[in-house]
């Protein structure tokens, strides 16, 4: 998601388990935490100009607690956009010209948890069911297809991966 000011926390957090004091497992934990809450500070077009002072202020580890994963959670919280909210935004925003390829994470997101197959997402780029420009058999098969295109097209109802060889 292109958030570089979060970097430093993310060494901080290798650099933890390099000397033994958590566990990967927790260190990947504490970064998927960090990722869900980017991902929807992004989709619910929330600003980031705090997250510098939340990265600054998860350095100090004199005051952790004993719990890294609360500490995040403390910092985050105050922000952290609720699912209500999230669910709310992802039908109705525009994801598909978002910066840093929302519509694309979001599709593979939501892919990798529907199977356990192992797809390539390299080359797959994101398609529209309901076409950007309308033929004449979507004219005849939805009623009122200029107000459902406008509101619908670049959401991610309307949004699927395809790979580029195949046929979608």
């Amino acid at each position: 998601m292109d958030s570089k000011v979060v970097f430093p926390y993310l060494m901080l957090l290798m650099d933890l388990v390099n000397s033994d004091e958590i566990k990967q497992e927790e260190a990947n934990k504490l970064a998927h935490i960090l990722e869900g809450y980017l991902f929807r500070l992004k989709v619910c077009q929330m600003p980031t100009h705090d997250l510098n002072k939340i990265v600054v202020r998860l350095f100090d580890l004199t005051r952790i607690d004993g719990n890294l994963r609360i500490r995040l959670f403390r910092f985050l919280k105050a922000n952290f956009p609720s699912d209500h909210k999230l669910l709310d935004i992802l039908t109705e925003v525009n994801l598909y010209y978002q910066r840093n390829h929302l519509a694309k994470l979001s599709l593979v997101i939501l892919e990798e948890h529907r199977t356990k197959e192992i797809i390539n997402f390299d080359d797959v780029q994101v398609e529209h069911i309901m076409l950007q420009r309308l033929n004449a058999k979507w004219r005849l098969q939805v009623a009122n297809v200029d107000k459902v295109k406008e509101q619908y097209c670049d959401t991610l109802g309307n949004l699927i991966l395809c790979d580029p060889n195949a046929n979608c």
